[in-house]
């Protein structure tokens, strides 16, 4: 969940419109040292990536409601999971729907 939370952090936008990101790249790219933010992201267990492509594949179909976006659903899962052919087992969904509410969470902070 940290690696996660990290990269959620990082591809928020700023107000310029670029990310966290690539404001952290250009600083690197400009000075060859690299930012303590991007150099301390928490690994990702490999055995997990797959979880966390997974996530990133169901997030960019995401809806919206109109205040923001809106967490997926067990049935968009299931769609998903149905169209992809990608089996879940009970705590892969529960390992996604967690991401989802970190997601959520760094949308809507301030």
């Amino acid at each position: 969940m940290a690696h996660c939370e990290t990269e959620f952090r990082l591809a928020k936008p700023l107000p310029d419109g670029g990310s966290q990101r690539l404001h952290l790249e250009a600083v690197y790219r400009a000075t060859g040292k690299m930012p303590a933010t991007l150099a301390e992201i928490p690994p990702m267990p490999d055995e997990l990536a797959y979880l966390w492509h997974w996530f990133l594949d169901l997030d960019a179909a995401r809806g919206s409601n109109g205040f923001g976006i809106s967490p997926l659903s067990y049935v968009e899962i299931k769609a998903w999971s149905d169209l992809t052919r990608n089996t879940l087992a009970p705590w892969e969904i529960e390992a996604i729907k967690r991401l989802d509410a970190v997601r959520i969470r760094v949308v809507n902070e301030k």
